[in-house]
């Protein structure tokens, strides 16, 4: 396994249509943010189902930190 993962937090339109459109190689997981699904698109090349879990468990507890809060007040209200 190569020691990089290649990950993108997006809006569920925004990364249909970059898929789509661009033909990118990527799968999508679920990840969810206040407001609208968003989900985790990761490189086919790269993709580790056991560090995704992982990172998605990871970003839900900063997402649940104080500083998380801000994040989500500031930019997905």
């Amino acid at each position: 396994m190569r020691d990089r993962s290649d990950v993108v937090i997006m809006p569920e339109a925004q990364a249909d249509w970059l898929i789509h459109s661009l033909q990118l190689p990527l799968i999508k997981s679920p990840f969810h943010l206040r407001g609208s699904p968003s989900y985790m698109a990761w490189s086919r090349a790269t993709y580790n189902a056991e560090l995704a879990q992982r990172l998605m468990d990871s970003m839900q507890q900063v997402l649940a930190s104080p500083q998380g809060k801000n994040i989500r007040d500031r930019y997905f209200h």
